[in-house]
């Protein structure tokens, strides 16, 4: 598959998922990110053949093979900053997310996002990659963090 039908098809993801609008951006980089193409610092979209590729605070943060690394957040200021950055109310979000040890989870079943398995991944995406975008304030590639929330999620 060529750049071009692969950003047709990050993009059809996106209008399929119902995402809102002022999220777009956030969900095309996230179905890129799943489609394996990494946008580079001048946003060319570049297909990538190998595994994930860390950025540079990844790069610094000792971590443990195949788990996210820990960040320190208090759940006060995860939901207020989530809450200004989308503009969604603060009580819906800690119905949907909650925080453990500094990292966003998602606090609903798995058939609440979606008739199908591959739906229900898309949403689990979406919403995870949101959460560390809005919430964290980090544009980072949570590849490994969203695939345990969709593992724990059983979809």
């Amino acid at each position: 598959m060529d750049t071009t039908e692969q950003l047709a098809a990050a993009w059809d993801a996106v209008e399929k998922a119902g995402i809102p609008e002022h999220l777009h951006e956030v969900a095309f980089k996230a179905a890129l990110s799943i489609q394996g193409v990494v946008l580079s610092p001048m946003n060319a979209a570049t297909p990538v053949s190998t595994g994930h590729h860390p950025t540079p605070d990844e790069r610094h943060e000792p971590e443990m093979a195949g788990s996210a690394p820990v960040v320190q957040e208090s759940s006060n200021d995860f939901f207020s900053r989530f809450s200004r950055e989308t503009g969604i109310d603060l009580d819906a979000l800690e119905e949907v997310f909650y925080l453990h040890e500094g990292l966003p989870g998602l606090n609903v079943p798995a058939r609440k996002l979606g008739a199908s398995r591959s739906a229900q991944t898309r949403a689990a995406t979406l919403a995870m990659t949101a959460a560390y975008h809005f919430g964290l304030d980090e544009a980072g590639d949570r590849v490994a963090a969203v695939r345990k929330e969709c593992e724990q999620l059983r979809c």
